[in-house]
């Protein structure tokens, strides 16, 4: 089996299998930030497909192979608020009706109660907060890799981490 490296490789000379596999590496991976950073909607594979499209198409133009897992997330992550910013537009300009209070609240089931309090607390955090906690707590991603994807420096990434504990230890609190 082929390392990341060379399938980054192989993908950007046209190898289609590599790319394939390429996908399927970080599949559940960029799944998991999507889910995190906009709720688990029905739209969430929709924008799952839309960042390996964009993956697909920009990947010739990355310089260093080193930085495609960074630059991926990057992709993610900026996928996943931008879905947010049509979502909120989208909510604006279509008017409520009596069927949007038919839609059930489809939760996973949990086994352990703190977990879905937590998970719960987390889904109140604002979404910035909740992408960002949710990259350490479940990747446990260094500082440099989430400024990395993020672009921000390493004070701005501490900064947000400390107000997005602070206030998940309130909403904890209060649960």
């Amino acid at each position: 089996m082929p390392s990341i490296s060379e399938l980054i490789t192989l993908a950007r000379g046209g190898d289609e299998q590599a790319m394939q596999r390429l996908i399927v590496a970080y599949q559940a991976r960029v799944a998991a930030m999507v889910i995190s950073v906009i709720g688990d909607d029905e739209e969430w594979e929709d924008v799952c497909q839309q960042i390996f499209v964009k993956m697909v198409l920009g990947l010739r133009r990355l310089k260093k192979l080193e930085v495609f897992e960074p630059w991926l997330f990057r992709i993610a992550r900026n996928s996943a608020l931008d879905h947010l910013r049509r979502r909120r537009a989208r909510r604006l300009f279509v008017p409520w009706q009596r069927s949007h209070e038919a839609i059930a609240d489809e939760t996973r089931p949990d086994l352990n109660p703190h977990h879905a309090a937590l998970d719960e607390a987390i889904a109140q955090l604002p979404a910035d907060q909740r992408d960002l906690l949710t990259l350490v707590l479940d990747r446990h991603c260094s500082y440099s890799y989430l400024t990395a994807i993020t672009g921000e420096s390493v004070a701005a990434i501490k900064s947000r981490l400390f107000r997005a504990r602070q206030r998940l230890r309130q909403l904890m609190t209060a649960l």
